[in-house]
């Protein structure tokens, strides 16, 4: 059966309406385009297309009327995840495809954000039925390729020309809406009398994977330049890159009659040539190879020709003997052509196109050469941008793996300490395994640091700082490790105006990082840190440069330009006799370059070295004195806490530690555990809680958010503590998202757990 209906009256982009066609005004009495048009799509608006549907019913008295409703139900989802350029490219291609469904008399028009309609004269309901199963499947399936789903639900009902176009409206959005939600049921499509003799009217549904069926439409010359257009807007206003691409390729195939597009990744370091991207027309078949593995010679020759030339012929054979043939024609009739594509000068991959037709023209090649540039700049970030994401998640799971042995050790080890009758050598080796689980700590917090960094998820605040009480705090630190040296620290100061805005955490590690250094470094002589500030230059400003001097071992002046760069140190014979990571002072430079400042250094080897910056900071008030409460002030004893802790030696160190502040605790080993303790206890009972946040069952996360949705009292009010090997800063912010109030990164440390219960219980 040849599934078409009717002859498709749309509206054209050049002709602004049909004249004459069912009542819409001729001439002088033309509405403008834009109030008659969908911008978008090209079809009538929904005020029009009601107007010319009720006209159409009206003409045609006594013949049948078929009324669909056609909506992608997860458009909401769909513009969050990918943005309003990729979902206008969705709404578009789903037009492509019903206006290709129809060729003889009807009105499609588009109703709402996510929604079509189409009033269609038709012979039967058997004849309207498959037409409009097939539209829901084809646009389905435009992505399907890439993975992304498209939910589409349609609705029907059929009346005569005489019945209200009010009623069979109104009746085909009912159908469209049990379509939706008895999606099993009716796999998306149902007439209305269906649904009304079933009882159902509501929304709801799944999906279908299909390949998708897009009509080519004639070319104009036009379409070029729309085409680069619309690339330089789908790649800047849609954050998800492979959501773009598959817009840009199913766009970009249709309006030019392609047969295939691949973009290709190149690696010079496995001479590989690898599809990162396919699309392809439906009667083509799918290329199944992902990677391609030429000898050495063989690519630097594909690498060469690409170097030298704008575009190629496609080796097309190379790849098309992977096409899985029982999916569709192997190989095309058209021309197929390579374009390189290049992170500045440096080859990155290459797009191929296969047209359907024979050749392509010199304005097609140009085009296509700037699509391919387009899909290269934005490749080469969107590559950069999943390499850093991919970093920092392996880091946060080797953190979160490495931490929780190591608050074991650090925890036992605290426990071990403060027993009786420790002999002076068992003493003294607790001691030295607390300074090596420390020092292994601190390395790992580098490391996490420079992964922040990298990623662009380090941020900077801005809060009240006293310079003075900050340089007290340095000294009071790095005077401990100058004086087990027998070195001198001297500490400089000309500031007149200490109050100031800034970032005291950060400004503190700088400082810490490089004092440090300087005392690992010098053996004789000392260290000092000059602070000095300009003058008030604007707005409020000032200028405030740090200077740290020591009379260390000095850098070599070969060796400088490299002492910024990660995981590197000045000299490997220095690495091995001072050990570290190299990260300090990279770490160190890069923060500096957070606070609008630029860290350098002055150095002689042998003779010492001198490293200093400058950064901007707001004046300010001196902040209100608020006496700090005291643990002391706080009677514990009374207190009891609700631990959830999933790792048995955890629990009982942290209960423990807490039983030896006299603190009371009552055990969970899980999120469930610890929520339906909370749930069985008095109001008030528990006066805080230390909550994990990764444990089986059900997470710390889930559990705070529904300690906070229970209808009693304390559940708004009770202290929620993290209490997690998971340190990175985005951790803290999904635990203050969760309802919690603070958050305490493993290993355990005593000191901070009791600041925090202070400050919360205070």
């Amino acid at each position: 059966m040849e599934n078409k209906l009717s002859n498709n009256i749309l509206l054209d982009k050049e002709d602004k309406f049909p004249a004459g066609i069912y009542g819409i005004p001729h001439a002088e009495n033309i509405p403008a385009e834009q109030e008659t048009i969908d911008p978008v799509t090209g079809l009538y608006n929904k005020k029009y297309g009601r107007i010319a549907a009720i006209r159409m019913g009206t003409d045609n008295g006594g013949q049948l009327v078929f009324s669909a409703v056609i909506g992608i139900i997860n458009y909401d989802t769909l513009l969050k995840n990918y943005g309003q350029a990729f979902c206008d490219a969705l709404i578009e291609e789903a037009a492509v495809i019903i206006r290709s469904a129809f060729n003889d008399k009807c009105v499609i028009y588009r109703s709402a954000a996510d929604e079509f309609v189409a009033v269609v004269l038709t012979d039967s309901r058997e004849t309207a039925e498959p037409v409009i199963k097939k539209i829901i499947t084809d646009i389905e399936n435009i992505y399907a390729d890439s993975g992304i789903t498209i939910e589409c639900a349609a609705g029907a009902n059929i009346r005569t020309g005489d019945d209200h176009f009010e009623i069979l409206s109104r009746k085909t959005h009912l159908a469209a809406e049990t379509a939706k939600r008895f999606r099993s049921k009716y796999t998306g499509f149902v007439f209305y009398d269906d649904a009304e003799n079933d009882g159902y009217i509501a929304h709801g549904m799944g999906s279908l994977h299909r390949d998708a069926e897009i009509k080519p439409e004639k070319r104009n010359s036009a379409d070029n330049s729309e085409l680069i257009s619309f690339a330089f807007k789908i790649f800047e206003k849609t954050a998800d890159f492979d959501a773009a691409v598959n817009a840009f390729m199913s766009r970009v195939g249709r309006v030019l009659n392609m047969n295939r597009i691949l973009i290709f990744d190149v690696s010079h370091s496995y001479y590989t040539i690898n599809i990162a991207y396919q699309w392809h027309s439906k009667e083509m078949a799918p290329i199944e190879a992902k990677k391609f593995s030429p000898d050495k010679t063989r690519f630097e020759i594909i690498e060469r020709r690409m170097l030298m030339n704008d575009f190629l012929p496609s080796d097309r054979a190379a790849y098309e003997k992977y096409a899985v043939s029982e999916k569709g024609v192997v190989s095309g009739a058209g021309a197929a052509y390579s374009f390189p594509m290049f992170n500045g000068e440096h080859l990155i991959g290459c797009t191929v196109f296969e047209l359907n037709d024979i050749a392509a023209d010199e304005d097609m090649l140009r085009c296509l050469n700037r699509l391919t540039g387009i899909v290269s700049a934005h490749y080469t970030k969107s590559k950069t941008s999943r390499e850093s994401r991919a970093k920092s998640e392996f880091l946060s799971k080797v953190s979160h793996e490495i931490r929780t042995p190591m608050n074991v050790i650090i925890g036992m080890t605290q426990i071990a300490l403060s027993g009786e009758g420790l002999s002076a050598e068992t003493a003294d080796c607790l001691r030295k395994i607390d300074r090596a689980s420390h020092y292994l700590l601190s390395l790992i917090n580098d490391i996490l640091d420079m992964s922040r960094i990298e990623s662009g998820k380090m941020t900077v605040e801005e809060t009240y700082i006293n310079l003075d009480e900050l340089l007290d705090g340095i000294d009071t630190m790095i005077r401990v490790q100058t004086d087990m040296k027998n070195i001198f620290l001297k500490v400089d100061r000309d500031i007149p105006r200490p109050h100031l805005m800034g970032d005291p955490l950060k400004l503190n590690q700088i400082l810490i990082n490089i004092m440090g250094n300087a005392v690992k470094f010098t053996s004789k002589g000392g260290i000092t840190l000059s602070i000095s500030e300009s003058p008030v230059y604007s707005a409020g400003k000032t200028d405030v440069t740090f200077k740290i001097t020591d009379t260390g071992i000095g850098i070599s002046e070969e060796s400088i330009d490299k002492i910024f760069n990660s995981f590197e140190q000045a000299d490997e014979k220095i690495a091995r006799k001072y050990g570290g990571t190299g990260l300090g002072l990279s770490i160190s430079s890069s923060l500096v370059g957070l606070l609008g400042g630029k860290l350098q250094v002055k150095s002689k080897l042998g003779e010492g070295t001198e490293f200093f910056f400058t950064i901007p900071m707001k004046i300010t008030v001196p902040a209100e004195n608020k006496e700090p409460v005291s643990s002391a002030e706080i009677d514990f004893s009374a207190k009891r806490l609700l631990i959830a802790e999933d790792d048995e030696l955890n629990r009982e160190i942290i209960g423990t530690l807490l039983g030896k502040q006299n603190i009371a605790a009552e055990l969970a080993e899980n999120g469930k555990e610890a929520l339906e303790m909370f749930e069985r206890s008095e109001p008030g009972y528990y006066d805080a809680i230390l909550m994990d946040i990764r444990m089986p069952v059900m997470d710390g996360l889930e559990a705070s958010k529904k300690i906070r949705e229970l209808s009693r009292p304390d559940s708004k009010l009770v202290p929620i503590l993290a209490m997690t090997a998971n340190a990175f800063d985005e951790d803290a912010q999904h635990s203050a998202e969760c309802g919690m109030n603070g958050h305490l990164t493993k290993p355990i440390d005593m000191n901070k757990v009791m600041e925090a219960l202070v400050r919360v219980l205070s």
